[in-house]
């Protein structure tokens, strides 16, 4: 019993190990498993029970990168390694980056659907868009599923950990690549939204692309937000949720997905470009770049 018990550890620890060894790695394949679960488990449930409904539970996906980064996290180090985790979504003193965190999700999604409109000679958009209560309704679920369910993950586990062994611009297209891709089952499923529509429009492997590549460059923005308020988490979470948001409430006034998704991606790419100029690419930051070794 005792060399079972000793034989059990030991495969525990090296596993563990392992995890330390290629946390990025094991952390998104990890991602990759959870996400599937919890997106595959309800559609299937609602086939298999011929309750449609069930298959909207299919949301709690976009949970897959929190979920995994607060597992790996206990598994590696415990119940101080998820402390740790979730200690960073309390760094709130940043100062006049909040002012920062407000206005440029805002200024970034205005000025993608002022050009969107003008490009299609739509004078009569902005009247159509709903009443701002929509917009507030928007930004706080975008933050639930998006800022939350994902930034945690994302920001939070993965990125210091690559900024641990690249430069921040590096760190950041990797982990832009890698973000994009995993949200490759939202353009097989298609549907109503922005995956859909550009699946529906591209194929599926331009469209996956093409969204890649815009994630890619908003990325490095969010690489730059966290570099420059103390590795907050807070701040991703609000800023990807603020962005999700507001994209929600403008194209719902009809704005035709093409003119739009170009459009984000020139803005977001020139927002990008910016940061790097002004900022540097070693760390995107006038500080150091936050970093996790699990050596």
């Amino acid at each position: 019993m005792e060399n079972n018990q000793s034989t059990d550890r030991s495969e525990e620890n090296r596993v563990r190990g392992l995890y330390k060894a290629h946390s990025v790695i094991m952390y998104y394949i990890t991602t990759l498993v959870i996400s599937a679960l919890l997106l595959g488990v309800p559609i299937l449930m609602a086939m298999a029970l011929n309750m449609p409904a069930l298959a909207a539970l299919a949301i709690l996906g976009v949970w897959g990168p929190t979920l995994t980064a607060i597992i790996v996290s206990g598994y590696m180090y415990g119940m101080d390694g998820i402390k740790d985790l979730l200690s960073r979504l309390k760094i709130w003193r940043i100062g006049a980056w909040w002012i920062l965190v407000l206005i440029v999700p805002f200024a970034l999604i205005f000025s993608v659907s002022v050009s969107a409109a003008l490009t299609t000679g739509d004078v009569g958009y902005f009247s159509r868009l709903p009443p701002i209560y929509v917009a507030l309704i928007s930004l706080l679920m975008s933050t639930i599923f998006a800022g939350f369910g994902e930034e945690i993950g994302w920001r939070g586990f993965l990125l210091p950990r690559l900024q641990n062994r690249f430069t921040a611009l590096h760190s950041s297209l990797i982990l832009g690549i890698i973000w994009g891709l995993w949200h490759f089952p939202e353009f097989l499923m298609g549907g109503g939204g922005l995956h859909g529509a550009l699946a529906a429009e591209l194929g599926f492997f331009l469209a996956l692309l093409y969204f890649t590549a815009l994630i890619t460059t908003f990325s490095i923005v969010l690489t730059w937000f966290v570099n420059n308020t103390k590795g907050s988490v807070l701040v991703p979470v609000l800023v990807h949720g603020f962005v999700n948001g507001w994209a929600g409430y403008f194209m719902a006034a009809g704005v035709p997905i093409f003119p739009f998704f170009h459009w984000y991606f020139v803005v977001s790419l020139t927002t990008a470009i910016i940061v790097i100029v002004l900022f540097k690419s070693e760390n995107l930051s006038k500080d150091e770049r936050i970093t996790v070794s699990d050596d």
